[in-house]
């Protein structure tokens, strides 16, 4: 009795295994999404915008 329930149990997880295996390699429906990007958000930042400017008091050791 024990034995065919060990060899039922091995055949449901195998069969759900397989069906996972199956449904992983199933091929994605394909969708395509357009973003409008407006020409004034693809500007790149200003290189003097990258470094931070420091109150000059807080750094003086005097």
């Amino acid at each position: 009795m024990k034995r065919s329930l060990r060899f039922l149990i091995a055949f449901l997880i195998l069969t759900i295994s397989l069906a996972l295996l199956l449904w992983g390699f199933w091929p994605t429906r394909r969708e395509t999404r357009v973003t409008p990007i407006q020409p004034s958000d693809m500007t790149l930042p200003t290189p003097s915008s990258f470094f931070l400017d420091p109150e000059p008091g807080l750094w003086s050791l005097a």
